[in-house]
Parts: structure tokens; C-alpha cells; sequence
């Protein structure tokens, strides 16, 4: 698991194949061009906890 501050869980529940998303509105701003973000996903499984492999996001203008 890829953890490091700043730490934001979210809730999402998975269908019966395991398939999940997320929507997010991003505002047309500027600023914004060249944010890296990680994301990563994590599930209990029969206690035990799971992650996915990290993703690094760049928002590109």
C-alpha cells in the first residue's frame, strides 16, 4: 500500500465482479496543469487487506 500524507480514504462498493469508479468533476482551471496525484485502491478480503498496484495521475492542459 502506497501511504503517505496527505491520506484521503474513500468508500466505493464493487459490483459482483469487483469493478468500481469513482466520478470526479475537475474545474477548468489553469492552475491545475501538471498536478500529479497517486491513487491506489485497497479491499478486505476475508480480513486481510488488499491493494492495488499505485497509479500517478497528471493532469495535462
Amino acid at each position: 500500500m502506497l501511504v503517505a500524507p496527505p491520506f484521503s480514504p474513500l468508500t466505493v462498493m464493487s459490483d459482483a465482479l469487483g469493478v468500481a469508479s469513482y466520478p470526479l468533476t475537475l474545474p477548468a482551471t489553469p492552475s491545475l496543469a501538471g498536478l500529479t496525484v497517486y491513487v491506489q485502491a485497497g479491499v478486505f478480503d476475508n480480513g486481510v487487506l488488499r491493494g492495488s498496484n499505485a497509479l500517478e495521475v497528471i493532469i495535462c492542459p
